[in-house]
């Protein structure tokens, strides 16, 4: 029986963590150019992002959907000035 294509255990969930991170970092890259389009194709159709600050009333901001947080996010994308980064995975 032949082993080809086949990983131990532990090969496979480096293999797939590795997979994962590089997904993240790719989303914070775009992120961090300012690429709103490069950044949606790392997010699901039905996200929900809130903030823990910016809502009416003091409340904490939801946008739904990548409409949504476009929505929040175009406005305010040419005067931000932050960056992110992965610094644990």
């Amino acid at each position: 029986m032949s082993n080809a294509g086949h990983y131990p255990l532990g090969q496979r969930k480096l293999n797939l963590d590795t997979r994962k991170k590089a997904i993240v970092e790719a989303g914070h890259a775009a992120w961090n150019n300012r690429n709103l389009d490069g950044m949606f194709d790392y997010y699901p159709e039905e996200l929900v992002y809130t903030s823990n600050a910016g809502g009416p009333n003091g409340e904490p901001l939801t946008a739904v959907g990548k409409a949504g947080l476009r929505a929040m996010l175009a406005p305010v994308l040419p005067v931000l000035e932050s960056a992110t980064s992965v610094e644990h995975f």
